[in-house]
């Protein structure tokens, strides 16, 4: 079983087994925010990017926003009206508390709701358009209007950073960005076959 490290209060701890990890987050002892790190990582990570906690922390996310909102609505029925609900979760990160005092955002909700629903009904018109290529346009319409969300992604981003020390510096690896060019170009190819 594999042993991991964690920083709470800017203090290293560990080693603990990941059974412990997991009961220590399940039990609110660990913040969703919590940088961990085991041997085989690159970096230090935040524990629900880490591989281990994706599900526990979507469904505690989920309940803690149905309790907040007292909203009975589903994580699918919730996507699903994601064009109405986007603008106002969009400035509730925008005027965050934590956010504005660790790093104050920067981008504008509206300006980046217009552009994500623009970008959601030209690919669905497109779709409607050309049918042979659904799958590679309904990808390509996903891929394209997420990007209008990386500015939100990185304020948050920015404010993690300045108020969780880091131990070491982390750099999203080439391949990444390989991959995504090639999703692209062979997105690109089909679309014009």
């Amino acid at each position: 079983m594999r042993q991991w490290y964690f920083i709470v209060d800017h203090q290293q701890t560990g080693p603990v087994p990941e059974v412990e990890l997991r009961a220590r987050l399940a039990g609110g002892r660990l913040e969703q925010r919590t940088w961990v790190w085991t041997e085989g990582m690159s970096a230090w990570t935040m524990v629900t990017t880490a591989g281990l906690f994706q599900a526990e922390w979507i469904e505690g996310n989920w309940n803690r926003m149905r309790a907040r909102d007292r909203d009975d609505m589903r994580p699918g029925w919730r996507n699903g009206f994601l064009i109405f609900r986007l603008p106002i979760l969009l400035k509730r990160i925008r005027h965050d508390a934590l956010l504005q005092a660790a790093c104050p955002p920067t981008f504008s909700p509206a300006i980046l709701t217009t552009a994500w629903a623009v970008l959601m009904v030209a690919g669905f018109a497109a779709m409607l358009v050309e049918r042979r290529h659904l799958l590679e346009i309904f990808g390509a319409t996903m891929f394209t209007s997420s990007l209008c969300l990386l500015p939100v992604q990185a304020a948050v981003n920015r404010a993690n950073r300045a108020r969780t020390p880091r131990p070491r510096e982390t750099r999203v690896p080439l391949e990444y960005w390989l991959s995504m060019a090639w999703v692209m170009v062979y997105t690109a190819s089909r679309l014009m076959e």
